[in-house]
């Protein structure tokens, strides 16, 4: 209904509504509009998103957000959930480079270390990651290194950037795949 007591069909709601999109409102509306928000919010009708959660809700949300870490340190829970990746643009680009040096991509889940999928193995003990600029940015490459290392196995990283000069891609990845 409106002021004067008249009904409105919703149609007609809709496009009043959509009539006014993307225009200016006054400050008078803009009050209006806030005060009846702040009054359906105060009322129980509008809980806030953890009004009402026990301390065991908090714990449930809490081992919830902590349970799918845990599930990538399980090498079959790890390929179930790696199983739909596939290389993206950039590790294709790099996979092309690698193909004369024997490394295959690995990083959809078909070998894992310590809940890491590299994502470029040899068959040996040589891995190596592919970075990207965007993803890893603020990311410490030592870090990966190490943590393959621990493991027994040699790692370099290769950042999106260094694509743009292949030459010193390949050389780097030969240095590497030479080395004893």
């Amino acid at each position: 209904m409106d002021e004067r007591g008249r009904k409105i069909s919703e149609g007609l709601k809709k496009t009043f509504a959509d009539g006014r999109k993307g225009q200016p409102r006054s400050e008078e509306t803009r009050q209006k509009i806030g005060a009846k928000i702040k009054a359906a919010r105060a009322s129980s009708n509008w809980p806030a998103w953890n009004r009402g959660l026990t301390k065991e809700d908090h714990q449930s949300i809490q081992s919830i957000t902590e349970k799918p870490t845990e599930r990538w340190q399980d090498p079959i829970a790890a390929r179930k959930l790696a199983r739909w990746q596939s290389p993206n643009g950039v590790e294709v680009r790099l996979g092309e480079l690698l193909v004369p040096f024997g490394f295959d991509f690995v990083g959809s889940g078909q070998f894992i270390i310590n809940g890491m999928r590299p994502d470029f193995w040899d068959g040996g003990t040589k891995l190596i990651e592919m970075y990207g600029n965007y993803w890893h940015k603020g990311d410490n490459p030592q870090d990966r290194i190490d943590l393959f290392k621990a493991e027994g196995y040699d790692c370099i990283v290769i950042w999106e950037h260094e694509l743009k000069d292949p030459d010193t891609v390949i050389a780097r990845v030969s240095d590497f795949a030479g080395a004893a």
